[in-house]
């Protein structure tokens, strides 16, 4: 399960890594889906 948990996250931070890419802003955690 803690792999399976840490591929999750993986997953995450890549995902808004690869969107910054793509943007070329700077990450602002305020803004955007509040944190569940």
């Amino acid at each position: 399960k803690r792999t399976e948990a840490l591929t999750i996250l993986a997953r995450k931070l890549a995902r808004i890594a690869f969107a910054l890419m793509q943007k070329q802003v700077d990450y602002n955690p305020k803004q955007g889906a509040p944190l569940t």
